[in-house]
């Protein structure tokens, strides 16, 4: 399963809508089985200035405070 389009979609979907200090975690998005999960949330974090951090589990997490003047996507 590519995960590709289902990360894209939310990650459009939710950046503008969470209030602040809330958090999005791509729990996929160091694992080889779904490359998709982590180009899409490159791709959107990058076009829309969205800083985020990787863990040494593989999961990638952002918090709105980094996100907060990010206009509708």
């Amino acid at each position: 399963t590519d995960h590709y389009q289902p990360v894209h979609d939310s990650l459009r979907y939710f950046i503008p809508k969470m209030p602040p200090g809330s958090a999005i975690v791509n729990d996929d998005y160091g694992s080889a089985f779904f490359p998709g999960a982590k180009k899409a949330w490159d791709e959107v974090c990058q076009d829309k200035g969205v800083a985020f951090d990787v863990f040494d589990t593989g999961q990638a997490a952002t918090i709105s405070a980094s996100w907060q003047n990010v206009k509708a996507l």
